[in-house]
């Protein structure tokens, strides 16, 4: 059971647009996540260097002691985050 995942831009992108390489399954765990009630993280803070919107990402899933991520950017598993897949 999933309790609480940060959830990237990525993953709203990947869930909004039909088009979009990783649409469903980006689908499948948003149902994933809808099925069990999960507490869903996210920022608003959003600029073109992902280095640093990626490390802010990483303090507050750190801050939040989250260790799992819906993102479609493999940044969050090369730092360690565990990352959800249909």
């Amino acid at each position: 059971m999933i309790a609480a995942a940060f959830v990237d831009t990525s993953a709203f992108i990947a869930v909004a647009h039909t088009d979009d390489e990783h649409h469903l399954d980006a689908l499948t765990i948003a149902q994933d996540l809808e099925d069990h009630r999960a507490r869903l993280y996210t920022t608003n803070f959003v600029i073109k260097e992902y280095s640093l919107t990626d490390a802010i990402s990483f303090t507050i899933m750190t801050r939040l002691g989250l260790n799992t991520a819906f993102a479609f950017d493999r940044h969050f598993g090369q730092y360690g985050w565990r990352v959800l897949q249909p």
